[in-house]
């Protein structure tokens, strides 16, 4: 009978591992069947749930064998990839404690155990098991960019960056995964006030990898944070080139052409961004206001307020003198006194000083 069921159960492998995974979850699906008590079946069954994407099916099969050998380390660690595919972290977690628990040597168990941290942002925590994971020898993509990222994230910069420069130059990473390293090492330079090595680095990232839109767009960040606007737009517009750009490239280009003064052209892409449901009412209110449109404006700067959106005080400002010039003086004096309570908190800075004396003098002409 075992010898029959163990002859079924390599079938199975083999048809697995030839793709078809339909006959092979059938077959073990009997064998559990007709001998519950064997052991390996569950975990294929489990593992072939989960190559299909069906983590519900998989985690009762994986439950039942870690409760018949709760001291397999590697069934607590495919339980910590079930809930982590289900997004269910804490769970995901304590399974890959357990495991990592029950074989502590294992890179493998420490790596999940550390970004699981990281998601959880625990990340001294993550830092200290994903050094463990490359002390160990696992010095693939995923432990370095999640180290080096803890690394930066406790700002321990040195850190981050020997292990950055290290990596890179010693070219065991390739492809799209050295692109993101590249890009990693960017943030930092352009974080430590260091824009030409930074520069270098974003460079390098879209050179490397030309088709993924995050490296033109962090780029572009890097240009418009330099005050370089029309390079900015330039990378952006490259990001939009790219097989699956994200919508939010129009809410940067429309802030760029803001900076520029191109009112027409931030309209355009700014109302791109609202059709993708990136909008950014405040900036369009704002473009709409240098064109004179006050109607726009009106309607986007309300959407701004309605919104809870964060330049809800701005907002208000510009509402204030655009209903002032349009002889709306009763909602020209509400939305003024709620900008000053918004900008209360903000007094310290120059800029909101010199909007909140202007508001403050309107409205004493006003009483007067």
């Amino acid at each position: 009978m075992h010898t029959k069921i163990e002859k079924r159960y390599q079938r199975a492998k083999e048809l697995f591992e030839a793709g078809k995974v339909e006959q092979a979850i059938s077959i073990l699906q009997d064998i559990i069947a007709q001998d519950p008590g064997y052991l390996p079946a569950y975990y294929s069954l489990g593992y072939a749930y989960m190559e299909r994407g069906e983590n519900n099916r998989a985690e009762p099969v994986l439950l039942k064998l870690a409760e018949m050998r709760p001291d397999w380390d590697i069934v607590h660690l495919q339980l910590g990839k079930v809930y982590e595919n289900l997004q269910q972290w804490e769970k995901a977690l304590a399974y890959y404690q357990t495991g990592t628990r029950l074989k502590p040597d294992n890179p493998y168990a420490r790596m999940h155990l550390g970004i699981m941290y990281q998601i959880l942002n625990k990340i001294a925590e993550s830092v200290y098991e994903l050094q463990q994971a490359y002390q160990l020898g696992l010095g693939e993509f995923s432990v370095v960019y999640n180290l080096a990222n803890g690394w930066y994230k406790l700002d321990n910069i040195t850190a981050a960056l020997n292990l950055l420069d290290k990596e890179i130059e010693g070219a065991k990473i390739e492809g799209r995964d050295l692109a993101k390293l590249h890009n990693l090492r960017g943030g930092i330079y352009s974080s430590q006030d260091r824009p030409k090595d930074a520069y270098l680095d974003f460079q390098k990232a879209v050179e490397i990898s030309p088709d993924e839109a995050e490296f033109f767009i962090d780029l572009g960040d890097f240009y418009f944070e330099q005050g370089e606007l029309e390079r900015a737009i330039n990378s952006y517009q490259q990001a939009l080139n790219t097989d699956d750009p994200p919508g939010r490239i129009y809410k940067r280009i429309g802030l760029a052409q803001l900076g520029l003064g191109n009112w027409n052209a931030a309209i355009t892409a700014l109302e791109k961004a609202k059709t993708v449901g990136e909008a950014s009412f405040y900036e369009l209110g704002l473009a709409y206001y240098e064109l004179y449109d006050n109607e726009k404006a009106i309607e986007n700067f309300a959407l701004e307020l309605v919104q809870d959106g964060p330049a809800k005080a701005e907002a208000n400002y510009y509402l204030g003198f655009i209903y002032d010039e349009i002889g709306k003086h009763d909602l020209s004096e509400r939305v003024f006194k709620q900008f000053l309570e918004l900008a209360a908190s903000r007094s310290h800075e120059a800029e909101w000083r010199s909007w909140i004396a202007q508001v403050e003098e309107k409205l004493k002409d006003r009483q007067s």
